[in-house]
């Protein structure tokens, strides 16, 4: 069985919502060669019941810093037993459950404090290699 986005579509950043905080070094690097670019090269992961994103927080927030007010995203259903989460370099207890909450609840983790894991018949694959490649030019997504 083979994992794929529910839906891909432009969607309001204000529809969405955020489960982790940001790591700002991260955010400057991340900001820096998006600028260069031109472009966004992918879209966000996002679970589609809840608008909460699962991957994509760094993107997310650079393109509120860019004044962009839409974003691409790829819907998954959160709910399939291929998506795992696991701890990040915190080490902190996560579960599908904390990370809707962390959103729904606008209690945020720390950063990268989960990892959002895809299982393949090959091994474990990040959630990120799932996300539609979509180019969008920035000046798309004002």
């Amino acid at each position: 069985m083979m994992l794929r986005p529910l839906q891909v579509k432009v969607v309001r950043l204000d529809e969405l919502i955020e489960h982790e905080e940001i790591d700002p070094v991260h955010l400057e690097e991340l900001k820096a060669e998006i600028i260069s670019d031109g472009y966004l090269k992918k879209s966000l992961a996002v679970d589609y019941k809840t608008m909460v994103i699962l991957d994509g927080h760094h993107r997310y927030n650079i393109l509120k810093r860019l004044g962009c007010s839409r974003v691409p995203v790829s819907f998954f259903d959160y709910d399939s037993p291929l998506i795992l989460v696991e701890p990040g370099p915190l080490g902190l207890p996560v579960s599908k459950d904390i990370v809707r909450e962390a959103g729904l609840k606008k209690r945020k983790l720390p950063p990268k404090s989960t990892y959002h894991m895809v299982v393949t018949d090959s091994g474990k694959v990040h959630l990120s290699e799932f996300e539609l490649d979509v180019y969008a030019p920035l000046e798309t997504l004002k």
